[in-house]
């Protein structure tokens, strides 16, 4: 899913439980409550950079939900739909490169990249992002 709409920062999903309790949920009362947090990337076609999109699961005992095995199964939801695990983010201003596995991309994100898009995190940040060598 690739969402264009830049009014939307975050998205914070919780149980219906906590709905009525929360008040204006937000990402310090996500992760004090253990909620999952979706921070939604896109595409800015006019700068030709793909932002990717975070999915943050903290877990926060003694608290009853458990957004860890939530994220574990999106995960596999997403693997299933030919999502592909690893990059390596290059730093463009300073050098140096890293490897993460936690990363995925989809075969778009691969067609956006070999028409010339840049991966990154950021807009203004100074990673960019790359399949490893060997994918």
């Amino acid at each position: 899913m690739l969402l264009t709409d830049p009014e939307v920062a975050t998205i914070i999903l919780m149980p219906t439980d906590d709905v009525a309790t929360s008040g204006e949920p937000n990402e310090s009362a996500a992760h004090d409550r253990g909620w999952l947090v979706v921070r939604p990337g896109g595409y800015a076609a006019d700068e030709g950079i793909l932002l990717l999109s975070e999915v943050l699961a903290p877990n926060r005992p003694p608290s009853k939900n458990e957004p860890v095995t939530w994220l574990r199964w999106l995960k596999r939801r997403v693997k299933q739909d030919g999502v592909v695990a690893g990059v390596r983010g290059t730093n463009i201003v300073y050098g140096g490169s890293s490897d993460y596995h936690d990363i995925r991309y989809s075969r778009g994100a691969l067609e956006l990249l070999g028409r010339g898009a840049t991966w990154k995190q950021f807009a203004s940040g100074n990673a960019v992002f790359e399949p490893y060598p060997s994918a």
